[in-house]
C-alpha cells in the first residue's frame, strides 16, 4: 500500500464536505457549522466563485479527479501508473494554490470563517504535501 491510497481516502473526505456544501447551498438551507460560525457568508461572498462557477463545484471535480487518479495510480504499473500520479499532481497543485487563496481571504479579506471551507483546505494541503 502506498501513500496514494491514503490520497484516494482523503479525496473522498474532501468529496464529501464539497458536496455537503454544494447540495446546502443548492437548495438553499443554511449550513451548519460545528464552531458557530456563519458558513453562508463566506460560501456564498463574492469569492464563492471562480469563473461563474462555485468553489464547491470545482472542488468535487477536483476531488474525483484525484480520488480515481490516484486509485489508478496504485492499481497499474509503468508508464500508466506514472500518468496517473501526474493527473493527481497536475490536479491537487491548482486546488493547493486556490486554498491557499481562499483561506487569506477568509482571514484576512472576509474576516468570516467557514469550518467546512477550511476542512477542505487542509485536505488539499496534506494530499498536496503527500504527491509532492
Amino acid at each position: 500500500m502506498t501513500y496514494f491510497v491514503i490520497i484516494a481516502f482523503l479525496s473522498l473526505i474532501g468529496f464529501a464536505v464539497t458536496y455537503y456544501m454544494y447540495e446546502t447551498t443548492r437548495v438553499h438551507k443554511k449550513m451548519s457549522c460545528p464552531l458557530g460560525h456563519d458558513c453562508m457568508k463566506v460560501v456564498e461572498s463574492k469569492y464563492g466563485r471562480l469563473f461563474f462557477v462555485r468553489n464547491e463545484v470545482w472542488g468535487i471535480a477536483v476531488y474525483l479527479t484525484v480520488f480515481f487518479g490516484s486509485i489508478l495510480a496504485e492499481v497499474t504499473t509503468g508508464d500508466p501508473s506514472y500518468f496517473f500520479q501526474l493527473i493527481v499532481i497536475l490536479a491537487i497543485i491548482p486546488a493547493a494554490v486556490m486554498s491557499l487563496m481562499l483561506t487569506f481571504i477568509q482571514f484576512a479579506v472576509l474576516k468570516k470563517y467557514c469550518f467546512w471551507c477550511m476542512v477542505a483546505n487542509i485536505i488539499n494541503f496534506v494530499i498536496f504535501i503527500l504527491v509532492m
